[in-house]
């Protein structure tokens, strides 16, 4: 199973198929390959669809959303002056 992986991953990379992809591809392939059946397809989106729903994990892209839009106001700016008052150099 492991070779088999190996070829495909190394082929899509000769051919010039972006990496993304090419892991993508080949992940896939190695776990159809592990169950040999259709159980696979259908149990791959529940799990992944499940490891979303973790707080944390969300709580991530929320944060750095949070802090572009802090950019783009200028809040960051004037946090950082505020802090500079506060503490010195």
């Amino acid at each position: 199973m492991f070779i088999s992986v190996a070829v495909i991953f190394l082929t899509l990379l000769v051919l010039g198929v972006p990496i993304g992809f090419t892991i993508g591809i080949a992940g896939v392939v190695g776990l159809y390959l592990i169950t040999m059946g259709v159980e696979m397809f259908s149990m791959a989106p529940i799990q992944f669809f499940s490891g979303l729903d973790m707080f944390t994990l969300m709580a991530m892209p929320f944060f750095i959303l949070a802090g572009e839009i802090m950019n783009k106001t200028g809040i960051t700016l004037r946090l950082v002056k505020f802090a500079n008052i506060l503490v010195g150099h």
